[in-house]
């Protein structure tokens, strides 16, 4: 009996241990993937329409830069909208430091991150670049580029984006969390 109770001990432990990327299905989204997370320490999370005051009690201070937000000394960049958190960039500074909350990161493969959000709804039209566009009003991906003038700028809002940028050896340099307004107007 007191073998039993130690393995479910260890069971609810590794259990708890095991990180929320595990919670994700491949080829869903919603608003819980608009996040990034601290890879080691204090876990900081950063979210899509977190205030800038929240965001800077996770990253520190960051350094204006005008419409491209403000970068971090971590590698993170935010832009930011009414000062609330429209898009987040996971820079190569970011390597080791920061994830997005499935646990994409910074010098994975395409094929690493389409492991964590899908290949159905991949929208993988060169070697360099990998998206993932969904429409939270129509409760679907989008099925077009992030340029595809069948949305307006105020239906844009709406519109989520997970965006990966490719070196010419096939790993990350750039993640971006970010709505499509931001991503297109840079509003």
């Amino acid at each position: 009996m007191k073998g039993m109770a130690w393995l479910a001990a260890a069971l609810l432990i590794m259990a708890g241990c095991s990180g929320r990327a595990s919670e994700f299905k491949a080829d869903t989204f919603s608003k819980d993937d608009l996040c990034i997370v601290e890879s080691g320490g204090s876990r900081a999370k950063i979210c899509y329409g977190d205030s800038r005051s929240e965001v800077e009690k996770a990253l520190g201070q960051g350094k204006d830069t005008g419409a491209l937000g403000y970068v971090y000394d971590n590698g993170v960049t935010v832009m930011y909208r009414d000062d609330a958190a429209a898009g987040i960039l996971l820079k190569e500074e970011s390597a080791g430091k920061f994830k997005t909350v499935r646990g994409a990161s910074i010098s994975d493969s395409k094929s690493s991150i389409k492991r964590l959000y899908g290949e159905k709804v991949a929208l993988d039209a060169t070697e360099h670049n990998l998206d993932y566009i969904y429409d939270s009003r129509a409760d679907r991906f989008f099925d077009g580029g992030p340029n595809d003038p069948r949305q307006t700028m105020e239906d844009s809002v709406d519109t989520y984006i997970l965006s990966a940028l490719f070196n010419e050896d096939g790993y990350a340099t750039l993640l971006m969390v970010i709505d499509r307004r931001m991503a297109v107007y840079f509003k």
